[in-house]
């Protein structure tokens, strides 16, 4: 599955784009002002030669990248980025290749809801992996005095009430920003790609998302378990709850991609849209009601011309 590298251009390219992804990675901490922002695209690189070079490409610099931050730095970061960025990014890059041919050798490209499907089901994964060393260590206690040390004296209180909702729902948290950070990062790399025409598979269109049925299922004896246990596996399934309901986000976004299609100014309203979820927030509720009611409501039927 991943072949070794058969040229000297294959090992410079992974060469380059490990160097590149570990150079974000130790410039971030050490220069934040400047940085900050592009650790979140550590893993662009070896994206970019996932979908636009090979998958083996992808992998052995994914694993020299590893390599190299575990010596850098340490075996428990390595194995961080692993499971947060090198193994969803391997993930995606697999299943946005798979593809098969028709009797008239067309190809049919991995459904773009399933894509998103599986990575929450990795989601999911991630998040009880992080529910499990909370509850085991003390990083919960220091990570609370340390939110409240940021507080203002007369906040305190209010400051207080906020932290125990961060800390309560942190494996929900990190889970979706690292499935958030990985979407991003693949959808930066295909635009790269694509206008370097370098891509190996076609930009799939978001109106076609359509999640995969266990979702549903999941979310209702997620839903059912965190209302019936109290405690710390109450509280493990409202994790699970929170990261299963951002993946119906990407189902609405479908369904509200499909509406704005049937205007002639659809894409400047679909920005106005994004911008607004983004500034107000409260518009990203609506879109998951969307993709979470849609087989009753079917809205993805009325908005297909």
């Amino acid at each position: 599955m991943f072949e070794l590298p058969k040229s000297n251009e294959d090992l410079g390219y992974i060469i380059g784009g490990s160097a590149l992804s570990v150079l974000l990675f130790l410039l971030a901490p050490t220069f934040p002002l400047l940085f900050m922002g592009l650790a979140n695209f550590m893993i662009l690189p070896l994206l970019c030669l996932g979908l636009g070079r090979s998958l083996s490409a992808q992998f052995y610099a994914s694993l020299l990248t590893v390599l190299l931050i575990t010596v850098f730095t340490s075996v428990q970061a390595g194995l961080i980025f692993s499971f947060v960025s090198v193994i969803p990014a391997i993930l995606l890059a697999y299943l946005a290749l798979l593809s098969r041919g028709d009797a008239k050798g067309d190809l049919f490209w991995y459904p773009l809801g399933r894509l998103i499907a599986v990575l929450s089901g990795y989601t999911l994964g991630l998040s009880i992996l992080f529910f499990l060393f909370f509850l085991n260590s003390d990083y919960k206690t220091v990570l609370r005095t340390h939110l409240l040390q940021m507080a203002p004296d007369t906040l305190q209180v209010q400051y207080s009430q906020l932290a125990d909702q961060i800390i309560r729902f942190l494996p929900a948290i990190m889970s979706i920003s690292a499935l958030l950070v990985t979407l991003i990062n693949g959808i930066a790399a295909q635009m790269i790609l694509v206008k370097l025409n370098k891509n190996q598979r076609p930009t799939p269109a978001v109106s076609t998302i359509e999640l995969s049925w266990w979702l549903w299922i999941a979310l209702a004896l997620c839903g059912l378990a965190a209302l019936l246990l109290k405690g710390e596996g109450g509280q493990f399934f409202m994790n699970a709850v929170l990261v299963l309901l951002f993946a119906f986000l990407f189902e609405g976004l479908g369904i509200v991609h499909l509406l704005f299609a049937h205007y002639l100014l659809g894409k400047m309203f679909l920005w106005i849209f994004y911008i607004s979820m983004i500034v107000f927030g409260w518009p990203i509720l609506i879109v998951i009601a969307f993709g979470l009611f849609e087989p009753w409501i079917k809205l993805r039927e009325r908005f297909t011309p």
